[in-house]
């Protein structure tokens, strides 16, 4: 009996046989996990360009959605996301890697899911919901700030935009418990990614100061949306990272 030849994108794929081998056992792992572990896997895929990674990332996901049997439906579902193509289409993405916004990657495989999965939309609610309401607290933020008429030192703040300022407070909740040298450099990129030119030191305590102004005038919930990234998907994940 001759061997079928196995295409990707319809070429002939050969070799990577250990590759394909070891995922295989992954995906096997995913459902019946060995004692004391606990999936998902993330395969990150990486090597210089040109040598076949966005290649085999598609064989891992034909892999993934091959037939077992007759009998056994296919128990994974797959999400192919081509992460260069969202860049080219998402200026959001056209930065380094340490700029890119946890919303933002939330986003395009949101945009994905619904695009490759379109029965999926339901999945989603609670993170479109979430979506509308940190657009709402962040507005709300926004009116703060151009009411503090009687706080000079949060002028410049003012002109920073609300989404910029929301960026800053999540990125000084995350740097909670580091020495103020490492965190206050942190911060003073945020703000000067935002217009705002500050030193380290001051810039830990203008945060703190933005964050006890709007904490006390939208209350802690409306407060939590724009400083903390809720988690309002409670799903797992087998991921093939190419990068």
């Amino acid at each position: 009996m001759t061997n079928q030849t196995i295409l990707v994108n319809g070429k002939p794929f050969f070799g990577r046989v250990e590759e394909q081998k070891r995922f295989r056992d992954a995906l096997s792992e995913t459902i019946n996990p060995p004692s004391g572990e606990n999936p998902p896997y993330v395969f990150l895929v990486y090597g210089d360009g040109g040598i076949g990674k966005s290649t085999l990332s598609r064989r891992f996901c034909d892999i993934a959605t091959e037939k077992h049997s007759l009998w056994c439906p296919n128990p994974y579902i797959t999400l192919w996301i081509d992460w260069e193509e969202a860049r080219r289409r998402l200026p959001a993405l056209q930065v380094g890697h340490d700029a890119i916004a946890p919303e933002t990657v939330f986003d395009v495989i949101v945009h994905t899911a619904q695009t490759q999965r379109r029965g999926w939309h339901g999945y989603f609610t609670a993170y479109h919901e979430t979506q509308q309401r940190r657009a709402s607290a962040e507005h709300t933020a926004h009116q703060v700030l151009d009411s503090a008429t009687e706080r000079p030192e949060l002028r410049e703040l003012r002109s920073a935009g609300a989404t910029a300022l929301a960026k800053i407070l999540r990125i000084g909740s995350s740097l909670a418990g580091l020495p103020i040298g490492n965190s206050g450099e942190q911060l003073a990129k945020a703000f000067l990614e935002a217009g705002i030119q500050i030193g380290a030191e001051a810039a830990v305590g203008l945060r703190q100061r933005l964050a006890d102004l709007l904490r006390a005038q939208m209350g802690a919930d409306t407060y939590d949306l724009l400083s903390i990234l809720s988690n309002t998907w409670p799903m797992r994940w087998l991921m093939v990272s190419d990068g």
